[in-house]
């Protein structure tokens, strides 16, 4: 567990006496990931982080990485394939270490393509799967894949205006991504429809789910689906 509060003196550390200072509170910011031992934070367009282990309560005033390329917001962050896959809602930036002490890079993949919820980016041990505008895509620290090509007319009409409030979840014993998403007439906060998708084989499958009432599970859910392999899905 690490604190947060900020050591804003460094003492005792290679950080005492660090030129451009040291923060004296953490940067407020929408999401936080732990990447190359670092806490990294994020607020509008621009990343923050601490340093490394033990020393993640020192915050520089100089060590932030503006993501300025006017596509609004940071969405989310996810690491994958050894670097910090970064989301906007419309591009994607890889961090990474630049071979300086205390330094890293940005640079902007070459697609419009994004992340449309903070909550619909999940991570497995080889590759991050997220929701974007047009499809579900697939991001290995390299190379971004689009998977849902074959259920695309499917996809456009799962009503854009509610799908900031999607969430996702993988289900490791089915490798399956699993996007929950909010339609129409759904109470606020609920994701009554689902559209599954298995990563086994060569070609993903896909399939949707639900609706089902919250009120049929006995609780107040924020995701309900019925699959084939327990009555209900939270």
């Amino acid at each position: 567990v690490y604190p947060f509060i900020p050591d804003s003196v460094g003492t005792d550390t290679p950080y005492q006496g660090l030129i451009g200072g040291l923060r004296s509170s953490v940067p407020a910011g929408s999401g936080m990931v732990i990447y190359d031992d670092r806490l990294f934070t994020w607020d509008g367009s621009i990343l923050y982080y601490s340093a490394p282990g033990p020393n993640a309560d020192i915050w520089a005033n100089d060590w932030e990485i503006p993501l300025g390329d006017g596509g609004g917001p940071i969405i989310g962050a996810t690491v994958v394939g050894g670097v910090l896959a970064v989301f906007k809602r419309n591009s994607v930036f890889v961090v990474q270490a630049s071979g300086d002490a205390d330094s890293y890079g940005a640079f902007q993949l070459p697609s419009t393509v994004g992340c449309i919820s903070p909550r619909a980016i999940w991570s497995t041990e080889n590759a991050a799967y997220f929701a974007s505008e047009d499809g579900i895509y697939q991001f290995n620290g390299a190379e971004l894949t689009k998977l849902s090509e074959r259920v695309d007319a499917f996809y456009a009409g799962m009503q854009y205006g509610v799908m900031e409030n999607s969430m996702a979840v993988f289900s490791t014993a089915n490798d399956e991504f699993r996007l929950f998403y909010p339609a129409a007439g759904d109470p606020p906060g609920v994701c009554r429809h689902a559209l599954y998708m298995s990563t086994r084989g060569d070609a993903p499958a896909f399939w949707p789910q639900g609706p089902v009432a919250a009120e049929d599970c006995g609780f107040q859910a924020t995701a309900v689906a019925v699959d084939q392999t327990q009555p209900y899905e939270v």
